[in-house]
């Protein structure tokens, strides 16, 4: 994919030849495409009209189960052992999960070692992009806040299934506002304690991309990742200080 250049003269050539390709290839005798493959395709408006971009998005929870189920016909796996790897494959794209797969079952691994291996793999991947996964934070009772961990409590219980049979709705979120050393990130990972779910944290600073184009990139992935984790509950921690 090709992005626009800050001199401003090979952005104009690089447009002039995406356009004159775009009109020139439906006129020769057969068909032909010319596919430019990007995690994240941001178009000028000139070019918006010419260009399709087809998105891939990350696998559901039923497209993660379909592949876990495909992969594990050798291993029996009870329900709840199938939900906990869903759950931990979740925010990994078919290609690349596929691939663990395969050289995962290859070694001979146990569901738990299975289990611990994709979030071991996960973890790593992440934190080469500046994002933090905690699948099970180990936080102490946090001390001085009685009215956040009864508040925790309440909200917990809005995640079990009787909550959705009676159509209540977990809350979409909350702001900590305070300077640093107040408590916030503790709250975010006893947040994420109470309620049983993982914690993702990253900030800008670790987002920020070298130009405009990449922080926009690095940010929308990011949101990506965090709407394909969270169907199952997610504590989100993003730190706008840094």
């Amino acid at each position: 994919m090709l992005t626009p250049d800050t001199s401003g003269k090979n952005e104009l050539e690089q447009l002039a030849m995406i356009s004159n390709l775009a009109y020139d290839l439906p006129t020769r005798g057969q068909q032909q495409f010319v596919v430019a493959l990007e995690t994240y395709a941001e178009l000028p408006q000139e070019l918006i009209p010419l260009v399709p971009v087809l998105v891939n998005p990350l696998p559901d929870a039923s497209q993660v189960r379909q592949i876990v189920q495909d992969f594990s016909n050798q291993l029996f796996l009870a329900p709840a052992e199938l939900e906990q790897l869903v759950r931990t494959c979740r925010g990994l794209p078919i290609g690349e999960l596929s691939t663990l797969w395969q050289r995962l079952l290859s070694n001979g691994c146990t569901t738990k070692q299975l289990i611990d291996e994709v979030l071991t793999y996960k973890k790593s991947k992440l934190k080469g992009q500046g994002i933090e996964f905690i699948s099970e934070p180990d936080v102490p009772a946090a001390g001085g806040l009685d009215l956040l961990e009864e508040m925790l409590e309440r909200a917990a219980a809005l995640l079990k299934p009787e909550a959705k049979e009676h159509n209540l709705k977990f809350p979409k979120g909350m702001i900590l506002w305070g300077p640093p050393g107040t408590g916030k990130s503790l709250s975010a990972k006893l947040a994420a304690k109470k309620m049983g779910v993982p914690m993702v944290a990253a900030d800008w600073s670790s987002l920020r991309g070298a130009t405009a184009y990449e922080s926009r990139k690095n940010l929308r992935e990011f949101l990506q990742l965090c709407d394909s984790l969270g169907e199952y509950g997610l504590v989100l921690y993003f730190d706008l200080s840094k």
